[in-house]
């Protein structure tokens, strides 16, 4: 009897996992930590309120990303030039607010 209930259990534990919620993965996808966030110029756009880009936290992240993430454009500044990639991506940057 102790076997099917330690057994029961296991089989339960894995499931834990998967019940986590939805909104929470989202947001951890979404970079809003740190002050300024990069991203190429050719890859950024915008619309409904949001900035769409491959977000990095540092210039040397941003000019190698090729993930996209989107930021709420409320919560940062006007994206402005922040120099060129040394693959020749020209980078623009926005600031926290």
């Amino acid at each position: 009897m102790n076997k099917i209930v330690f057994l029961a259990a296991i089989a339960i534990l894995p499931l834990h996992g998967c019940s986590t919620n939805p909104a929470n993965t989202v947001a951890a996808a979404t970079p809003v930590a740190g002050n300024t966030l990069y991203c190429w110029k050719t890859r950024l756009a915008g619309s409904s309120g949001q900035m769409d880009c491959n977000w990095s936290a540092n210039r040397d992240e941003a000019c190698e990303s090729q993930s996209f993430n989107v930021v709420d454009a409320s919560r940062y500044t006007e994206p402005k030039g922040a120099g060129m990639c040394r693959n020749g991506q020209w980078l623009v940057a926005v600031q926290a607010k």
